[in-house]
Parts: structure tokens; sequence; C-alpha cells
């Protein structure tokens, strides 16, 4: 199916969950649970201060 399950360890929370976001809907957070649960809450707090669509393709 194309998937893939990856395993790393990190220094930092911050450069890990930049790392993560970088791939955007690609990705899920299987565990630890309170990493799941921290991005969960990031992607919450930043989509409730951006109204729509932040990406609108070019049609034509």
């Amino acid at each position: 199916d194309g998937s893939a399950v990856v395993s790393f360890a990190a220094c930092g929370l911050t450069e890990m969950v930049g790392w993560l976001f970088q791939w955007g809907d690609m990705v899920e957070v299987l565990e630890p649970a309170w990493l799941r649960e921290e991005m969960r809450a990031l992607v919450d707090k930043h989509s409730s201060v951006l109204p729509g669509p932040i990406y609108k393709p070019q049609i034509g």
C-alpha cells in the first residue's frame, strides 16, 4: 500500500515536530502517545487561527 513505519531518536521536541509537520497529511504519529497528543494540539491550535484552506491550487 506504499506505507512505511519509521522509528528514530531525536534530540528535541521542536526539531522532531518540525520534521514531522513537513510531511503534512502524509504522516501519522503512532507512538509515543504524548507526541501524538502534542501533534494534535498543535494542529488544533494552528487550524483555529487560519481561516479556510491555506493552499488553493491554480487552475488554468
